[in-house]
């Protein structure tokens, strides 16, 4: 089977997806599974998951995000079209994303074999309907005039309304402020948001707090994507001094003769040595929480994933952001496979889908 899901809605559209997954994933107890992207991934990685017959599974899941990003020459092009052609997908399904219409697409796409749904922009008054009805979901109330400042904040999408609404109210629950949303809360959490970075993300994940720690890089992805990247940068810098904390208090050097010698910004030879006073205290916390080797892993998994997180863009953002908090606070840098409907780990329900209240 294959599914092309067009338009700009990515909302919708990733429901449609996480419930067409759910049944297939119901009906075969061995599958085997793979996310791609349009402009990354290799054609051959495809081709060998859902043309090649598997000797460990016996249905395969392909899952093609961002096409429109694939050049014209691009393999994953040729890869999709041999599939289609092949007519052999009685032991496999192959999902199609884009955020392009079907007639902007290749024309092997267009064809009557394969089941095309459009997704378009919500009106305002399905918007609305939807902020109301996952607020409730979640065990919260919501004014109008908030509702209004929400669809006022982000694109007219529906996946950033979700991101942006999710974080209210985690937001919410992690301070105590009730349950009733309205502009004076968004206000507080955007006002709150404004001071987020690599610095105040160290700190979270040097007490390994999961929670603060997500809110924190999703209060980040929120006010500006562009200081995403910076802020990993910054807690990176903040890790490599750590480790050399901790090399030295394996070495039984005292703590007070640690903060003098080690250098808050190891990355730069002329930096002086020392960590400053109003630092001293998360250095302290860190090194209660985190071994030598721990830190030394989580080191190596950054270096590892700087590309990816580079990179990442769209709705998968968010995901591969919070999946790196997640390996590095309770992993402590060791990469946990995380599928598609990943992101539910990080939240305290199920998210509600468009369809089920209309």
């Amino acid at each position: 089977m294959v599914y092309l899901l067009c338009g700009p809605e990515e909302g919708e559209k990733q429901d449609f997806l996480n419930s067409k997954l759910k049944e297939i994933r119901s009906s075969h107890s061995d599958y085997q599974e793979g996310l791609f992207f349009g402009g990354e991934s290799e054609g051959e990685a495809l081709e060998a998951l859902i043309i090649d017959q598997s000797l460990f599974a016996t249905y395969s899941i392909a899952i093609v995000k961002h096409l429109e990003n694939a050049s014209k020459s691009d393999s994953i092009h040729s890869a999709i079209e041999k599939y289609i052609k092949s007519g052999n997908h009685d032991s496999s399904t192959l999902f199609i994303l884009t955020s392009q219409t079907s007639t902007a697409l290749p024309s092997y796409l267009r064809t009557k074999s394969i089941e095309t749904v459009t997704f378009y922009e919500l009106d305002d008054r399905k918007k609305k309907a939807w902020v109301q009805s996952y607020s409730r979901r979640e065990g919260f109330t919501i004014s109008q005039a908030a509702v209004d400042e929400i669809l006022f904040s982000v694109d007219n999408n529906l996946s950033e309304i979700k991101t942006l609404l999710e974080s209210i109210i985690l937001f919410m629950r992690i301070n105590k402020l009730g349950s009733s949303i309205d502009v004076d809360q968004i206000d507080k959490f955007i006002s709150k948001t404004r001071g987020e970075d690599g610095s105040t993300l160290f700190r979270s994940v040097a007490s390994r707090d999961l929670e603060h720690s997500i809110e924190i890089i999703d209060r980040i992805q929120l006010t500006d994507q562009m200081k995403v990247i910076p802020a990993f940068n910054l807690l990176s810098n903040k890790l490599r001094t750590l480790e050399a904390c901790l090399v030295l208090k394996e070495q039984r050097t005292r703590e007070d003769e640690i903060f003098k010698r080690v250098t808050s910004y190891p990355i730069y030879p002329s930096s002086k040595p020392g960590i400053f006073f109003k630092d001293q205290g998360v250095f302290r916390e860190a090194m209660k929480n985190y071994t030598l080797s721990e830190v030394s892993q989580i080191l190596l998994y950054l270096g590892k994933l700087d590309s990816t997180l580079k990179s990442a863009s769209g709705e998968i953002a968010r995901l591969v952001y919070n999946s790196a908090i997640y390996n590095i606070v309770v992993n402590s840098g060791y990469e946990t496979d995380i599928n598609i409907e990943a992101p539910n780990i990080f939240k305290s329900s199920a998210s509600l889908s468009l369809s089920e209240q209309q």
